[in-house]
């Protein structure tokens, strides 16, 4: 796979060059250094790429735990760790996840990548997911989901 170029101009202009650029673009990019101001590229419409469950669910903790939160709770609803973990014991009667504060260091991973927002109320902290989550986390069946969590505990 062809990998980005990046140009480190004399006064400290970072400049990255894809491979999918076209050469107009490249040609903008050359011209805007000449002229002395930024480039700016265009914006790409954005790609919709549909995420298989089981690959997801199947890579990690942190994955499993946000493909629970994207099937069990609202996109509306403000949650937190303790929540999340009382939600699991509810629906598993076990702990898949790990306890609270493994929860909230998979949640806090997930803010920090931009898929949830967050609010602190003193030492509370609760999540809400956002946009770029619910596009990145499918909702699946039910019975897919439950077949997942199963296979998790045995």
């Amino acid at each position: 796979m062809a990998k980005n170029s990046v140009i480190k101009l004399p006064n400290g202009v970072t400049i990255e060059i894809t491979p999918d650029f076209k050469p107009e673009q490249i040609n903008a990019i050359i011209s805007s250094v000449i002229a002395g101001e930024r480039f700016k590229p265009e914006k790409r419409e954005r790609e919709e790429v549909v995420r298989d469950p089981e690959l997801i669910w199947h890579t990690s903790k942190k994955e499993k735990v946000a493909m629970f939160i994207r099937n069990y709770f609202s996109p509306t609803l403000w949650f937190s760790a303790k929540d999340l973990l009382e939600e699991q014991l509810q629906v598993v009667r076990s702990i898949v996840f790990g306890e609270t504060s493994q929860i909230g260091t998979y949640l806090k991973r997930l803010y920090e990548e931009k898929f949830l927002e967050r609010k602190t109320y003193g030492r509370l902290v609760k999540y809400k997911m956002n946009e770029t989550f619910q596009n990145t986390y499918p909702r699946i069946p039910m019975e897919q989901m439950n077949s997942f969590i199963m296979s998790s505990i045995e």
